[in-house]
């Protein structure tokens, strides 16, 4: 398996980064590979924590020679480090589990806050208008967090730009390397004691790590996301 090097995905990821989403996303090409195979899914797992490993780290470093003062060695800052023993075998989800109850694949909509005075604290959504008749329950826990919905809509800061700029964005991603997502799926969660990188998660945000294939599709794609305030 390859990692799909693709400027067009690129652009995409940049406009991702402009509305403030936190996921990070990498993309392989199966090269005949089963996407359905457990073990195909671990070693994406793995590569995907090598590459967000690759430039993490290579961040610090810039960061360092581009330090004036020259006094903060690197080994007093943050580096990456993966461990694959603990990245366990996984745990098979299904779309909806994976999806939560934000994304509508139908509509083509996501659940997203008010952003007028009077609706901060309401659901609405993208695209319907601001008003009590439109509003949606607040999701519970169990339909929100530990999902994609939450991983990409609720950062813990909030997104930047219209709900119609980050359902675009989205949707361009959900069609560019799952098409859509409209079909069968196989979807595993990760262990998110495999790396360090997932501490700051730890804290109160959460931790998201999936490696995700879209039936009939030549692609699998490695999904991880951990920060905090």
């Amino acid at each position: 398996m390859k990692r799909i090097e693709d400027p067009e995905f690129d652009s995409l990821m940049a406009r991702w980064k402009a509305l403030g989403v936190v996921l990070e996303c990498v993309p392989f090409a199966l090269e005949g590979a089963d996407g359905g195979d457990r073990g195909v899914h671990r070693a994406v797992a793995l590569a995907t924590l090598e590459c967000v490993k690759e430039h993490y780290n290579a961040w610090w470093d810039r960061v360092v020679a581009l330090s004036r003062s020259g006094k903060r060695p690197r080994w007093s800052l943050p580096r990456m480090e993966v461990d694959p023993d603990a990245l366990g075998e996984g745990e098979s989800i299904d779309k909806a589990g994976f999806l939560g109850c934000g994304i509508d694949l139908v509509g083509r909509r996501l659940l997203v806050r008010g952003r007028t005075t009077a609706h901060l604290n309401h659901m609405f959504w993208s695209g319907d208008r601001e008003a009590p008749e439109n509003c949606v329950p607040f999701p519970l826990d169990g339909q929100w967090r530990a999902t994609l919905s939450h991983a990409f809509l609720d950062p813990p800061y909030p997104l930047s730009g219209t709900s119609n700029e980050q359902s675009a964005a989205f949707f361009t991603w959900l069609d560019m390397l799952f098409d859509g997502l409209q079909g069968d799926c196989v979807i595993f969660r990760w262990s998110d004691a495999s790396s360090n990188y997932f501490e700051e998660g730890r804290d109160w945000w959460g931790t998201y790590f999936w490696t995700v294939h879209a039936a009939g599709t030549d692609r699998i794609v490695g999904l991880v996301a951990s920060t905090s305030d």
